[in-house]
C-alpha cells in the first residue's frame, strides 16, 4: 500500500493467502489526529457494504465507513452495541 509499510504476520511456510494479522506503524499525522495503538480483528465477509448495513440496523455503530484499499479489498470499522471494535473486510479476487 502506498504511503506506509504493512507487514502481514503469517505461519512460517504458509503461502500469500495465508495472513493472518498485520502490523503498521502510526504516522505523525495519524497520532496528531488521536489515533493510538490498538488490536482490530478483521472478519472476511462477502459483501462489505451489506455487512455495514446490517450492522448498523442492529445498533452497531459505523467509526469508519467503508472504503477501497487498492489491490486489496474493501472494509469498514466498526463496534458492536457494547462498544466492542472490530472490522469487516471484502478482498479483492485474486
Amino acid at each position: 500500500m502506498e504511503g506506509f509499510t504493512y507487514t502481514v504476520i503469517q505461519p512460517a511456510g504458509g503461502g500469500e493467502d495465508s495472513g493472518q494479522g498485520g502490523i503498521m506503524q502510526l504516522s505523525p499525522e495519524m497520532t496528531a489526529a488521536g489515533a493510538s495503538s490498538s488490536w482490530w480483528p478483521y472478519f472476511k465477509v462477502a459483501d462489505c457494504d451489506t455487512v455495514v448495513a446490517r450492522a448498523a440496523e442492529q445498533g452497531g455503530t459505523v467509526t469508519a465507513p467503508a472504503q477501497d484499499i487498492p489491490g486489496v479489498g474493501r472494509f469498514a470499522f466498526l463496534a458492536d452495541p457494547a462498544g466492542a471494535a472490530f472490522a469487516v473486510i471484502t478482498s479483492t479476487p485474486a
